[in-house]
């Protein structure tokens, strides 16, 4: 549910949108957290301590809202289905199993859905993840609420916080995405367009 850039072309008003839907920092992340508390010199790259407000969510559904012709209930339908039936691990995804196994084995949770007693499963194994298939269905059902203000708000403030991170109901309920301009250059005559910082384009 991490971060959401986007660069949408609207030809009937014939103007480029841009959407920053990047995640947020928790209020608590201030600087004597992460050095006194937690005695860091730097925000850490892994773990709950790493991990933002997320607003892919949100920035999905305000894109469907202004430009769609379709809402979460139709367009997570797929990937529901695929989380509750399973999906066969091909060579790439099974590759990258092997290669986060020992930190899939640190958390109970991950564990579960993607190990068999601990171990990455061979491949071509289906895997099945009834909780995204559940999540997925309420986002369906609820909209973006249950994601900042709902059921799955609360699963992600007491998974944070159980492990040792910040984050709040509030952190989430007061995320919103925005939408920006985006930023040009000339190159040979081509006009070149990007999402401002915090975008990862340059």
């Amino acid at each position: 549910a991490g971060d959401l850039f986007a660069l949408v072309w609207s030809a009937q008003e014939q103007q480029l949108y841009a959407l920053n839907a990047a995640g947020q920092a928790p209020a608590a992340w201030t600087p004597e957290f992460f050095t006194e508390e937690l005695g860091l010199d730097r925000v850490p790259g892994l773990g709950v301590n790493a991990a933002t407000v997320p607003g892919a969510v949100a920035g999905y559904e305000a894109l469907l809202e202004r430009f769609g012709s379709m809402g979460f209930e139709e367009t997570l339908e797929r990937a529901a289905q695929l989380a509750e039936e399973g999906w066969g691990q091909s060579e790439r995804r099974h590759a990258d199993l092997v290669s986060q196994a020992d930190k899939l084995r640190e958390d109970p949770d991950s564990a579960e859905v993607f190990l068999l007693n601990n171990e990455v499963p061979p491949l071509y194994s289906i895997i099945r993840n009834p909780g995204l298939a559940d999540a997925l269905r309420l986002l369906q059902e609820q909209g973006a609420d249950a994601f900042y203000r709902g059921p799955i708000a609360d699963a992600i403030v007491a998974k944070i916080n159980q492990s040792g991170g910040r984050m709040t109901h509030a952190d989430l309920d007061a995320y919103e995405v925005q939408w920006v301009d985006p930023i040009s250059t000339n190159y040979h005559g081509y006009d070149v367009l990007q999402l401002p910082p915090p975008g990862q384009g340059f």
